[in-house]
């Protein structure tokens, strides 16, 4: 994380992919606007104790500050995760970069292209984004939902659902 008007540009990359998710089986929780994203490096611990498992720095850090553990990925699901209520995402007025913000920044960039159909929409309805976390998914390939689902069921995804603040003139 780096703090606002930080000059030192030490922070990590994350890389972020927009999405939604919608089950037609249970309409009346609408579309949800996610924001998945992976950082550039890993970090991991481990216990030298037999039987011992690595675990995520970044995934337990997270877990730290209010974000849930995501074993499944439906709405159900992602509507339920916590809102950690010192977390924000601002949309800029042009509806093309996010920033994800506690007491510091987590991630600023771009939604890429364009963000899927629906996405601004749902994000707006909701006036909550998704955010999802996992450290082993690439985004560049076609499957990364799949991709994303078998993150969560290994114990390799976080969430939390995080408040929108707009600012004026956002549209897509």
């Amino acid at each position: 994380m780096t703090h606002p008007g930080d000059t030192d540009a030490s922070g990590v990359t994350i890389w972020g992919s927009p999405g939604v998710l919608a089950d037609p089986d249970l309409p009346e929780f609408g579309s949800v606007a996610t924001m998945t994203v992976v950082p550039s490096v890993q970090v991991h611990t481990s216990d030298p104790r037999p039987g011992a498992e690595l675990i995520d720095a970044v995934l337990a850090d997270l877990l730290a500050r209010g974000f849930g553990l995501v074993s499944q990925f439906g709405v159900v699901e992602l509507t339920s995760l916590p809102v950690p209520p010192t977390w924000s995402a601002r949309l800029d007025a042009g509806a093309a970069r996010l920033t994800i913000a506690a007491d510091a920044v987590f991630y600023d960039g771009d939604l890429g292209s364009a963000a899927p159909a629906g996405w601004l929409g749902a994000l707006r309805r909701r006036g909550l984004l998704v955010l999802l976390v996992c450290s082993d998914v690439d985004l560049a390939r076609a499957d990364r939902t799949s991709q994303i689902a078998a993150a969560g069921r290994r114990g390799g995804l976080v969430g939390a659902q995080i408040s929108l603040r707009e600012t004026s003139g956002a549209s897509c």
